[in-house]
């Protein structure tokens, strides 16, 4: 987490949907970021050759241990997220229904 990221740890910010920074690569200060987010879902954008190997797996560790829905564009391929008025339906490409999420429910 660089610079700019790290002014973020001082304030109060919460997400139901996280874009996991960088392609899951491993950063510094990530697992406090994690938890000042507290993010219902994570998506990871990263494609299918991975030169870099991301996403990390210290990184995917520490989404499990957060209890963050992890959603990856490697195994599932393109993520929709769909807001509506009481739930934020999750497919893939192909419409398949893959998470939903109530927003109002995490408050």
């Amino acid at each position: 987490m660089g610079k700019n990221g790290r002014k973020y740890l001082k304030k109060n910010i919460k997400a139901d949907i996280l874009k996991v920074p960088h392609h899951g690569a491993r950063a510094d200060n990530f697992s406090r970021f994690l938890r000042k987010v507290s993010p219902e879902i994570s998506v990871i954008s990263v494609g299918d050759k991975r030169k870099f190997n991301h996403p990390d797996p210290a990184t995917v560790a520490e989404l499990k241990r957060s209890g963050t829905k992890i959603f990856s564009t490697f195994d599932v391929g393109c993520i929709i997220i769909t807001p509506g008025k009481q739930i934020y339906k999750v497919t893939d490409y192909s419409g398949a229904p893959l998470y939903s999420l109530n927003p109002a429910a995490l408050r």
